[in-house]
């Protein structure tokens, strides 16, 4: 409660995911920051439960797409392109936090590391077409 009067936000994994997904924007003048609880069709369930609400679920991460979820038994991220993802959890720096993902060999260096299990398409969100080579 103390870090909502000094602008900050707390999360933990599929809480940071939802509440962008809920519409949070970071406004300190709207409630929850913007987010609105269970919109957009977005179900309030927990990192493992998530994974249900994912296409193309796989656990070949070539050809991931940036804003695929990142999924790993009890632990949740966002794939956000260049071998990297963004996650919330106490390792690492203790927040919201890049880290690499270590399931891409060409990942890149100077990041902390996770390796995933699984990853897939939210369905709440709209993913472009892979570009054909």
């Amino acid at each position: 409660r103390e870090s909502l009067d000094q602008g900050v936000f707390g999360f933990d994994c599929v809480c940071l995911i939802k509440s962008v997904l809920w519409g949070w924007n970071g406004s300190l003048s709207a409630a929850y920051g913007g987010a609105v609880y269970k919109s957009n069709g977005v179900p309030d369930v927990n990192a493992d439960k998530m994974l249900d609400y994912c296409t193309e679920v796989s656990s070949d991460f070539e050809g991931i797409l940036p804003g695929e979820f990142l999924w790993m038994k009890g632990h949740c991220g966002i794939y956000v392109g260049d071998g990297l993802a963004v996650e919330c959890t106490p390792s690492f720096a203790d927040g919201v936090q890049i880290t690499a993902v270590a399931n891409i060999p060409s990942s890149p260096k100077g990041y902390n590391k996770r390796e995933w299990t699984k990853h897939g398409r939210l369905c709440f969100v709209e993913y472009p077409e892979p570009e054909k080579m």
